[in-house]
């Protein structure tokens, strides 16, 4: 998956939970699921609540762009 498929299905899925077609679980599991790996191998993932990337940083995830 790339970054631009990863946001379209991020605002789908957003959408259909503000409108209570999904549960929290539900969209969570489904928002885990749009992982990213870049060209130099790093993995991102977009934050649940926020909608924001984050990048794996060996132990931690950090907010990036």
């Amino acid at each position: 998956m790339d970054f631009d498929s990863a946001v379209k299905r991020y605002r789908r899925l957003a959408e259909r939970y503000n409108q209570g077609q999904l549960t929290t679980e539900q969209f969570e599991q489904a928002v885990d699921q749009l992982a990213v790996t870049d060209e130099q191998g790093n993995m991102w993932q977009i934050g649940v609540k926020s909608g924001k990337w984050y990048r794996f940083e060996g132990q931690h995830w950090v907010e990036d762009t």
